[in-house]
């Protein structure tokens, strides 16, 4: 009888250490799967944060490639903007001089010219450089001269010809082996309408007359 109850208590003992070992194998597997599960969202949580890295570093490469490459633009452009300041100047300074000499050469073709002032208009007839070169002398009192007076061109001055106001004056260039002092000192005495002979030397400048020939009269 004795017997028989403690191997009753002996079974007994035996079924709770197995219900112990069972249940802290089941606590045991419920630990690794809960930590199986946490190291499963870990790692997926942290592979979304490194493929966002990455996209960020991606771009701040490309972004300082952009950066550099706008770097080496705009340095070549500032090496191109120096170079067009000095190419402007240099052409600045050669426009400065084109221009001196275009205005000394215009003044020194201008200096041959002279201005008839006072000549009535239509007096020339069809012929005006004919006119002026057999009509000169006589206005002028000139001596004969060792050869003819040439006129090289003449034409009125460009403007509005007024119907009761004073001719307008006559621009005229002789040949440049004539003598344009040739009548300085002389003076007509014939009556008649005034008119002035004059150098006809005015520089862009400044407007200035150089000299003038003897105010005579004009014989109709």
């Amino acid at each position: 009888m004795s017997t028989l109850q403690g191997n009753n208590s002996a079974s007994k003992e035996c079924e709770g250490s197995s219900e112990a070992n069972a249940t802290t194998d089941n606590t045991d597997n419920a630990t690794l799967q809960a930590i199986n599960g946490l190291k499963t969202e870990f790692s997926s949580k942290l592979d979304g944060l490194l493929s966002a890295v990455n996209s960020v570093k991606s771009e701040l490469t490309s972004c300082q490639k952009r950066i550099s490459e706008t770097e080496e633009r705009i340095s070549n452009a500032e090496d191109d903007v120096v170079s067009l300041q000095r190419r402007a100047e240099s052409l600045e300074e050669q426009v400065a001089k084109l221009t001196s000499k275009l205005d000394s050469s215009e003044n020194r073709s201008r200096i041959s010219n002279l201005r008839l002032v006072n000549l009535p208009e239509a007096a020339e007839g069809k012929d005006i450089c004919a006119f002026l070169e057999s009509w000169l002398p006589d206005a002028l009192r000139l001596a004969p001269p060792a050869s003819p007076i040439a006129i090289e061109r003449a034409h009125w001055l460009s403007g509005p010809k007024l119907a009761n106001g004073p001719p307008r004056p006559l621009i005229m260039a002789l040949n440049p082996q004539i003598d344009r002092s040739t009548g300085s000192d002389t003076k007509a005495t014939s009556a008649g309408l005034k008119y002035i002979v004059q150098q006809e030397n005015r520089p862009l400048s400044y407007l200035r007359t150089a000299w003038f020939l003897e105010q005579v009269d004009f014989v109709g």
